[in-house]
C-alpha cells in the first residue's frame, strides 16, 4: 500500500505483561568496563581519510543516543560488541574515567531522554522484540530492565513534554505505529497496553514536543513520502502526507511554540528541510550537501538549531539555522563509522559524538561562539558496535 492507512479509531492492542529479569536480557550491571576504555585524550584526525568508513557508499543509521541530565553535563550511550548498553558522562572539561554498563542485549539502538534535572530514561528493543525500560533517578539507576511488552521491528522514538511524562513510539510487526505513555491517564506508571496509531511505514518514527500536552510524530510511508500526525488531547483522525521522497529516516525538532523543523535525505542524498510555521508548512527546501548518514538535528537556543551529518569524505559536517538564515555547511573533520549524535547543554553549547574507524567514541564541543578546535576530537575510548 503506497501510504499509511487512515486511522479512524485507536483500538488498544494487548501485548505481553510487565516482567522483570526476562530471559532475553541479562541482569543489568553498573560497573563493567569496556576492555579498551581509556580516559579522555585528544586525537587529531587526518584532514582526509586514509581508509574509508563503513558508511561510505551507503546511509548509516543512528547507533548512539545523547541527552543532558543536568544543565552542564551531557551523557552519551552506545552499544558494546556484545550488544549491551554502555554510557559515559561528558562535557567541555570533564569525562568519566571509564564506561559504565547498563547490561541488556538489544537488537536496535536504545534511545535516552531526560524529563528534568537528575532524571534519565532509556528505552530499547530486546532480543524478544519487546520494549525495555531502565531509568536514573538523581543518584541511582533502577535495578534492572523492565519489559513494556510489544513486538517491534524498529528502534524506539522517545520524547518528554513535561515533568514525569514520557511518550514512546515504535513500529509493530505489521509496520504500523504503536504508542505508550508514562504519566498519562493511568497515573505515574506506564500504560498497561499499547495504542495502535495505524499507518504502514518504511522507516523508524521521529517525535518531538513543542509544548506541554503536544506531540508531533513523523515517519516515511511505503512510498518514501513523509507522513505526520499530532496529539493535543487527542490524536489527529489520520496520517497526513507532507510530501517529499527520502532515502533516510526523518528527524524532527522544535525550538518554540507552534514551530516544527523536519529533515531527511532526499533521493540526491542532500539534506532537505521543511518547517511548520504556525498555520502552514513551508514546503521542502534543499540544504545541499551529499551525505552518507541520516541527519541529526539539535535545538541550541530559541530560533537556533544545528543539523549534522556524515559527508562523503567520512567527516562530520554541521549547518546552523539562526532565525530563518542558514550558515552553510561547516566541516568538523574526523573519519567516522557512524551517524553523529549530539546534545545541547544549558550554556547553549553543543556536544557532538561519533564512532571512529577504531570503533572508539570521539567527542567535539561548540562553546562560546566557536568550536573548541577545528581538527581535534576528544578520544573517549571504548569499542562499540556499528552494525546494530
Amino acid at each position: 500500500m503506497p501510504m499509511p492507512m487512515p486511522l479512524r479509531t485507536h483500538p488498544r492492542l494487548c501485548f505481553n505483561s510487565f516482567s522483570r529479569n526476562p530471559s532475553a536480557l541479562p541482569n543489568g550491571q553498573t560497573s563493567i568496563r569496556i576492555p579498551t576504555a581509556t580516559t579522555s585524550q585528544t586525537s587529531t584526525f587526518p584532514s582526509s581519510p586514509t581508509s574509508q568508513s563503513i558508511c561510505h557508499g551507503t546511509i548509516c543509521h543512528r547507533t548512539l543516543s545523547a541527552t543532558s541530565w543536568e544543565p552542564s553535563m551531557g551523557i552519551i550511550f552506545g552499544i558494546g560488541l556484545s550488544n549491551g548498553l554502555y554510557f559515559k558522562s561528558v562535557n567541555l572539561t570533564f569525562a568519566d574515567s571509564q564506561w559504565l554498563s547498563l547490561g541488556g542485549t538489544f537488537i536496535f539502538p536504545p534511545v535516552a531522554v531526560s524529563w528534568g534535572t537528575g532524571h534519565i530514561d532509556v528505552l530499547g528493543i530486546g532480543t524478544d522484540g519487546a520494549m525495555y525500560e531502565r531509568h536514573y533517578n538523581n543518584s541511582t539507576w533502577s535495578s534492572d530492565w523492565v519489559s513494556l511488552g510489544g513486538i517491534f521491528t524498529s528502534p524506539p522514538a522517545l520524547v518528554s513534554w513535561g515533568v514525569e511524562r514520557l511518550d514512546v513510539f515504535g513500529l509493530g510487526v505489521d509496520k504500523s505505529m504503536f504508542h505508550k505513555a508514562y504519566g498519562g491517564s493511568e497515573g505515574l506508571q506506564w500504560d498497561a497496553e499499547w495504542t495502535a496509531l495505524g499507518g504502514v511505514f518504511s522507516s523508524p518514527p521521529a517525535v518531538t514536543a513543542w509544548a506541554s500536552g503536544r506531540l508531533d510524530i513523523v515517519g516515511l510511508g511505503t512510498d518514501r513520502q513523509m507522513y505526520h500526525m499530532a496529539w493535543q488531547g487527542s490524536w489527529d483522525p489520520g496520517w497526513t502526507g507532507i510530501g517529499g521522497t527520502f532515502n533516510s529516516p526523518p528527524t524532527i525538532v522544535s525550538w518554540g511554540s507552534n514551530r516544527l523543523d523536519i529533515f531527511g535525505l532526499g533521493t540526491d542524498n542532500a539534506v532537505w528541510h521543511q518547517a511548520w510555521l504556525g498555520t502552514q508548512w513551508s514546503g521542502w527546501e534543499s540544504l545541499g550537501g551529499v551525505f552518507e548518514s541520516e541527519p541529526v538535528a539539535v535545538v541550541t537556543d530559541l530560533n537556533r538549531l544545528e543539523v549534522l551529518g556524515l559527508g562523503t569524505d567520512d567527516a562530520i559536517w554541521v549547518n546552523t539555522l539562526v532565525a530563518e538564515t542558514w550558515s552553510g555547511w561547516q566541516r568538523l573533520g574526523g573519519v567516522f563509522n557512524s551517524a553523529p549524535a549530539a546534545v545541547s547543554l544549558a550554556e547553549k553549547g553543543l556536544d557532538v559524538f561519533g564512532l571512529g574507524l577504531d570503533g572508539g567514541m570521539y567527542h567535539h564541543t561548540w562553546q562560546g561562539g566557536d568550536w573548541t578546535t577545528t581538527t581535534a576530537w576528544d578520544q573517549l575510548g571504548g569499542v562499540f558496535s556499528t552494525t546494530l
